[in-house]
């Protein structure tokens, strides 16, 4: 994209203007690659996915102190705590989610119409939600239309429908205009809502708080809006409702109609995909490097090995190795691994693990082979490493999955 002189949709604006302390305004983005959007107006079958019994259905789901659940299936009731349920679905998937849409730093996303900012942040208006207020310096960018956004910029970016680029510092944001101070001659400047494409925000001074490791559950919304927090009670029917405490401490209430999905996180079973590698190693074989994507192929696409298509997991490229702390307790690791399909017959990797530097898997796929799943004791294991090694093909087609790639307690 060019940083030129912007054209007819912005004009010039030498008024005063409020300066928040700092804090860049901001509307979030939505084109995080790898984010799930889900949700349809049309209702499938209640199931739920536990970790020991695989996927039971159900007419009724309650959670009425968000630690276990009932499930009522024909004349009969089953508890099952929540620390052993993998996910709750409700509805299908849709491909695409509601503008605008706002992307915190954490990967959580939420649809709305953007109300005011004020200093404790972002006012946004959700059809589903409610009004729902967002600190500035967690917001990673807003999205008004479908777009691919950088990894990350270092200085707020406007984007404009038109192509052009407007990089400086975002003043203020209301529902119609931002006001943004350009870094070139044109100083300040309004710009109307409906020609910008995006927003995205360089990282401020704060990080978004780590996830503690309670229970924790991800709610999925219909219009595409993904939270997570704490779930304090939750119940299925045209009058129930999901109560969840988000990560950043606002509590809210969301109709059970409108949940596609709930996926619980700190349980039992806890995703490598949900967790913070403490180290990451990434050499290419000749220039160009791979970065490791979070429930995405390597490639940006979904997860595929043979013919199943898999929601959470790891996309890696030859060499890469990922470093995980597992000083929780944890009992076995397991994962499909094998080239994705994207790449066909091409590829050949070496799948390695090491448990606290010692061995515990080598072993050789190329994308021929059919995928293999793996069940690893890591019982007293403190460090695990995941390393995508050469094969004997350079790197030419080294799209490696760690599909559904989990740790046991």
């Amino acid at each position: 994209m060019r940083n030129s002189s912007v054209r007819n949709p912005v004009r010039s604006s030498r008024r005063g203007c409020r300066y928040r302390g700092g804090e860049h305004l901001a509307l979030l983005a939505l084109a995080v690659v790898g984010m799930e959007l889900l949700g349809s107006s049309a209702a499938v079958a209640l199931t739920v996915e536990t970790v020991d019994k695989g996927e039971m259905s159900g007419r009724s789901l309650s959670i009425p102190d968000g630690k276990v659940a009932t499930l009522a299936a024909g004349d009969k009731a089953t508890k099952i705590p929540c620390d052993e349920i993998v996910a709750i679905s409700l509805s299908e998937p849709v491909e695409k989610a509601a503008f605008p849409a706002v992307i915190l730093r954490n990967g959580n996303l939420l649809c709305g119409t953007i109300s005011a900012t004020t200093q404790q942040g972002l006012e946004i208006d959700s059809k589903l939600v409610g009004r729902v207020v967002l600190p500035l310096k967690y917001i990673r960018a807003v999205l008004f239309g479908e777009a691919e956004l950088p990894s990350r910029v270092e200085k707020d970016t406007v984007v404009l429908r038109n192509g052009d680029s407007i990089t400086g510092a975002l003043r203020e944001l209301s529902a119609t205009k931002l006001d943004f101070e350009s870094e070139t001659e044109l100083g300040r400047l309004e710009v109307p809502l409906a020609s910008v494409k995006y927003v995205h925000l360089a990282e401020g001074q704060g990080q978004f708080p780590m996830e503690p490791d309670f229970l924790l559950a991800q709610a999925n919304l219909t219009d595409g809006s993904a939270l997570t927090g704490r779930l304090l009670s939750f119940t299925t029917g045209p009058e129930g409702t999901a109560t969840l405490e988000l990560l950043l401490g606002q509590t809210v209430k969301i109709p059970a109609g409108s949940v596609a999905r709930i996926t619980f996180k700190n349980g039992r079973l806890v995703y490598l995909s949900d967790m913070r590698p403490v180290a990451v190693e990434e050499i290419p074989f000749f220039d160009v490097v791979w970065h490791y994507k979070v429930d995405r192929s390597v490639d940006g696409g979904p997860l595929r090995l043979g013919k199943k298509v898999y929601r959470k997991g790891l996309g890696t490229h030859s060499y890469c190795r990922l470093v995980y702390d597992l000083r929780k307790g944890f009992k076995t690791f397991a994962s499909d691994i094998g080239i994705d399909e994207e790449v066909g017959l091409l590829g050949h990797v070496a799948f390695r693990v090491l448990g606290d530097g010692r061995e515990l898997l080598n072993v050789q796929s190329r994308g021929a082979d059919p995928p293999k799943t793996v069940s690893l004791d890591v019982a007293g294991v403190e460090r695990l490493e995941l390393i995508t090694d050469f094969g004997e093909d350079l790197d030419i087609g080294d799209h490696a999955d760690w599909a559904d790639a989990r740790l046991l307690r």
